[in-house]
């Protein structure tokens, strides 16, 4: 439930306290059962869902001239941190 709102939002600046608010329970519950069931935070899981579609998005582009920082920022991840995952080879360990 609260996963399937992020996949919907992810382009959107999520907040923890939207996120809750959206599953009607506290910003603590939302971390506490991120770190529990997924092992990592709620802003963790959401990077790697904008990282997925930034992938797949650059994956699939028809014009070459595409530019890897405007896709990262398009999905609110800053340039560099978008570039050096992206393009890094051990990059397929981190995104499912």
């Amino acid at each position: 439930m609260i996963e399937e709102f992020m996949e919907e939002h992810a382009q959107e600046p999520l907040t923890i306290s939207q996120i809750a608010r959206y599953a009607g329970v506290t910003a603590r519950t939302v971390q506490l059962s991120f770190q529990r069931f997924r092992g990592l935070s709620p802003m963790q899981f959401l990077k790697e869902i904008r990282l997925r579609r930034v992938r797949v998005e650059l994956e699939t582009q028809q014009h070459p001239q595409v530019q890897v920082s405007s896709t990262a920022l398009k999905w609110g991840l800053p340039i560099l941190v978008g570039f050096r995952l992206i393009t890094s080879s051990d990059s397929e360990n981190h995104l499912p």
